[in-house]
């Protein structure tokens, strides 16, 4: 199956070959296109990263990793009202994912918006206290925000 194919090659070695390929493939919902999003993602390719969220969200409006992603996108270009928009989506979708819930601390934190920072810091406390983010995303809002922190 050449979507495979494309897939496996760009997962091996980023081959924008395969990417261009993968991202105008029409075929239905795979897990192996999520793992192509998350890894353009983790390799900070936000702008690729997104627009596969964008195309996997039309086929699956339920991936919360969809939003999460756009949510990274918007963040990493400035637009913090989107990035709040689509994190909060993410965590309609799991309200118990730490990674939604500290992602969301950190864009409301980044927005000035301390009341909400301190009630998803809990959040993702009460789902898991033992996580390392909690002390770090704990000393931001106690000293006022990230701006204050610097």
């Amino acid at each position: 199956m050449k979507f495979e194919g494309d897939a496996n090659q760009f997962m091996k070695n980023n081959s924008e070959n395969a990417l261009k390929s993968l991202s105008q493939s029409n075929l239905s919902l795979n897990g192996t296109y999520e793992d192509v999003m998350i890894r353009l993602l983790e390799s900070r390719r936000f702008e690729d990263a997104n627009k596969f969220a964008t195309n996997l969200r039309n086929r699956n409006p339920w991936s919360g990793p969809t939003y999460f992603v756009s949510a990274a996108y918007y963040e990493s270009i400035g637009n913090l009202d989107e990035a709040s928009r689509y994190i909060q989506e993410a965590i309609r979708i799991d309200k118990y994912n730490i990674t939604y819930l500290n992602a969301a601390t950190f864009i409301s934190l980044k927005r000035n918006e301390l009341d909400k920072a301190r009630i998803y810091l809990n959040q993702s406390k009460s789902v898991s206290p033992d996580q390392k983010a909690i002390s770090v995303l704990g000393n931001l809002i106690a000293k006022g925000g990230i701006e204050s922190a610097r």
